[in-house]
This record gives structure tokens, C-alpha cells and sequence, in this order.
């Protein structure tokens, strides 16, 4: 029907295949995005028309119209090329999207989605990336939250064993079964608190009240307020200035430090302050240290390395896993190194000044 058409047109037509244009030519290119090329080929209106099969029609139009007939017959015929043109590059994206809904509504049991297979050529490719890296994000969280239940499940059970044994007893409880006691319900206390702040850091970003600390004060105010029964020295030193950042969640960072090094020091504890290139507050002790097997996963939650830093020495094992995150909030991070008084260093570095 098109060729009749086309001679009863009084137009001139040649059937060519795609791959005689050369995809780097203008014309090439269009072509082989299914899009038509037109225009004046020696005085001729000429037309090129990508169809089934790898094949092109050119298509050549007497200079004068013969009659408006005919006119008319040439705007059908274009816009009727360029409706097919347009369904070839529409209908795959319409398919594409409907792939990418079903998999939006199919949730399996895991929390995951069924990503579908799309050409890489496809424009919606990067969408189909997107649901991948949910995926992996999804399967990631679900890997963290499974872990944190059970060492919550964990942590719990040694002083529910103790609090149960100790009721169970018969007769008057002395004074030093009480304050075990009370310390048991402290120890469950403190870890409901923990667990409580750990979690609100790690599911939501808290709006960050950014003020002017001087660092070397607020150090030693830090260190005035944590409470310790052993006989420990504390020294600050370092560079004095202003550091911009959020002081409530500094202050928890840095007590939390403390804490943790004054549970597994000897004698004495150094607070290094520095921001030769960025600010950097070390926090350091005398005591054994952390091995290189234990320094890269010493701030997940409720992560024990050995017998030195376990559940006897005290702690929720929550309290490295929040600086971590409150440093995450100040696009800074925290490491642990050794340090020359023979123990680990913690250092708390903030990599951009304008937090």
C-alpha cells in the first residue's frame, strides 16, 4: 500500500538498508534512534524513513506539488512516519515502566523487591540501579538490626540470671546482696538508656545546634564531670581555639571516651588537642591496648574483643558505636591507634572546619 501510494504520489522511493549509515554522520545517528530525517536533496524534498527489519526508505518528492491532493498525501505520509517513529521509542519505555510498577508493588518476605532485568541501553536503567542499591540497602539494615537483637538479647541475660538467682535466695537479704541488686538494675538501666540514644542516632540525623567551643575548656570540663574510683591522672595539652560543632553531642562523645578509658587505664590518661590541618582531639591511656585483629570493628555495637575489654570491665558496649555515629553527624570520624603511653589512642577528627 505505501509503494502505491508513493508511485501514485509521483514520488520516487529506494529501499536501503540501516547499516549503509554510518552511525557518526548526523543522519546516521538519527536514523538509528528510529527518528525521521528530512530535506532539500537537490532542489527535491527528499525523506529518509527507518522501518522494519533494519531498513530505511528514501523517499524522493517531485519539486511541484501536482495538486493539494497531493500536498496533503505528503503530511500523512510524515506525520504518519513520525507517529511510527515515536511508537518505536515510547513503547519500550511504557514496557520498562510497567516491569519497574509490578516490582514497586511485589514485596517479598525478606523486605526486598524483585528488581527487573532492563536493556542497558534503556532510559530508565538508572531507576532499575536505584532499586538495586535499595535492595542492598534494605538486606544491609535487616543484617544490623538481626545482629543488634541478638547481642540485645545477649546483653540482657546476665543480669536478668543475676537479679533471678539473687530473688530466689530464702530469708533477709543482706546489704551486700541488695547493692548487687541495685547495681544489676542500674547495669539494665544504663543499657535501656543506651540502646535508647544509640538508636535515635543511627535511624534519624539530629538537627545539629552548631556553636563556638573552645576546645581546651571544654575538655576540662568533660573530664571534671566524669566520675572514676580509681586514682588516675588526667593531663590536657595541645592547641587551644574554637571548634564549630554541636557541644551536646561533642560533650556525649567525648565522656563516652573517658569513660571507656578510664575503665581499662592504669594510672593515666592524656588529652591531646590539635588542628595543624583539621581539629583532632586525642584521647589516649596506659593501659593494654587494642589489638590490629580487634581496631576495625571496635565500634560496632556490642562488639567485644577479648577478656580485657569485655562485659566484666564494665559498659553497654554501645558507647564507641555512638561516637562513631556522632562524628558521622560532623562529617568527621573517629579511629583508634596506639599510643605512646603504652595503650589505645582514640581520636576524634573533624575533617571539615565549618561543620
Amino acid at each position: 500500500q505505501l509503494k502505491q501510494l508513493l508511485v501514485e504520489s509521483g514520488a520516487t522511493y529506494t529501499v536501503m538498508r540501516l547499516k549503509q549509515f554510518s552511525s557518526s554522520s548526523t543522519i546516521g545517528k538519527a536514523l538509528h534512534k528510529n527518528q525521521i530525517i528530512d530535506g532539500i536533496i537537490d532542489g527535491e524534498w527528499t525523506l529518509f524513513a527507518p522501518v522494519a527489519e533494519a531498513k530505511v526508505i528514501k523517499i524522493q518528492f517531485p519539486r511541484t506539488p501536482k495538486s493539494n491532493s497531493v500536498w496533503h498525501l505528503y503530511s500523512v505520509l510524515f506525520f504518519g512516519f513520525l507517529g511510527v517513529a515515536m511508537a518505536l521509542w515510547v513503547i519500550p519505555i511504557g514496557r520498562d515502566l510497567n516491569k519497574l510498577s509490578k516490582a514497586a508493588n511485589s514485596l517479598n518476605k525478606d523486605g526486598t523487591l524483585d528488581v527487573p532485568s532492563l536493556h542497558k541501553s534503556s532510559p530508565l536503567q538508572s531507576l532499575a540501579d536505584g532499586y538495586t542499591q535499595l535492595n542492598n540497602n534494605i538486606r544491609q539494615l535487616i543484617v544490623q538490626q538481626k545482629a543488634l537483637a541478638g547481642a540485645i538479647t545477649h546483653e540482657f541475660k546476665t543480669p536478668l540470671a543475676r537479679l533471678k538467682f539473687a530473688l530466689t535466695e530464702a530469708g533477709d537479704y543482706s546489704q551486700q546482696q541488695i547493692d548487687g541488686i541495685k547495681s544489676d538494675l542500674s547495669e539494665l538501666e544504663n543499657l535501656v538508656q543506651e540502646m535508647l540514644d544509640f538508636s535515635k542516632l543511627d535511624t534519624q540525623e539530629p538537627n545539629l545546634y552548631i556553636e563556638d567551643i573552645p576546645v581546651l575548656a571544654f575538655c576540662q570540663q568533660c573530664v571534671d564531670r566524669v566520675v572514676t574510683e580509681k586514682h588516675i591522672e588526667f593531663t590536657i595539652s595541645g592547641n587551644n581555639g574554637i571548634l564549630h560543632a554541636d557541644a551536646h553531642l561533642l560533650d556525649r562523645a567525648l565522656t563516652n571516651l573517658l569513660t571507656n578509658a578510664i575503665r581499662h587505664a592504669n594510672k593515666h590518661i592524656r588529652i591531646v588537642v590539635d588542628n595543624t590541618s583539621y581539629w583532632c582531639i586525642q584521647v589516649e591511656d596506659d593501659g593494654e591496648g587494642v589489638t590490629n585483629e580487634h581496631k576495625e570493628n571496635l565500634f560496632e555495637p556490642f562488639y567485644r574483643t577479648d577478656s580485657h575489654r569485655s562485659r566484666n570491665a564494665g559498659g553497654s558496649g554501645l558507647g564507641l558505636a555512638i561516637v562513631q555515629r556522632v562524628m558521622q553527624w560532623h562529617n568527621g570520624q573517629v579511629s583508634v591507634t596506639d599510643s605512646a603511653l603504652g595503650g589505645a589512642s582514640f581520636n576524634l577528627v573533624f575533617t571539615n572546619k565549618n561543620v
